[in-house]
């Protein structure tokens, strides 16, 4: 739905409130978004502040133990389909626009084998 690849001098609270300013502009029937715990804090207060009709969940890792966690589980699995590009298999690219537009390729490709 949204996708933004930026260097790595960002930090992720300040990427996560740009992407999520886009989608609450742009996506007016979402009413929940997960993050993950490294968004607690600053991602969180900012979000509230803007007073939302939408449910900001931060995910839990449990002490002690792996578990695979239901939503994170989408992301990651996401992530293991573009190992299957070539191109994203590792960071060649000297622009972040072609790291964007190689992961719109790859998911394109991806949905159209679905449909077939």
């Amino acid at each position: 739905m949204v996708l933004w690849v930026h260097s790595a001098s960002i930090s992720d609270s300040l990427s996560g409130e740009i992407l999520l300013a886009c989608v609450i502009k742009h996506f007016k029937k979402i009413r929940k978004v997960w993050a993950d715990c490294g968004y607690r804090g600053y991602l969180e207060e900012w979000f509230y502040r803007r007073k939302p009709r939408r449910e900001l969940e931060i995910t839990k890792r449990p002490r002690g133990k792996f578990v695979v966690q239901a939503k994170r589980w989408v992301v990651e699995r996401t992530f293991g389909w573009f190992e299957g590009s070539r191109r994203l298999a590792k960071d060649y690219e000297q622009l972040p626009e072609n790291s964007e537009s190689f992961i719109y390729i790859c998911m394109i490709r991806i949905m159209v084998k679905r449909l077939v």
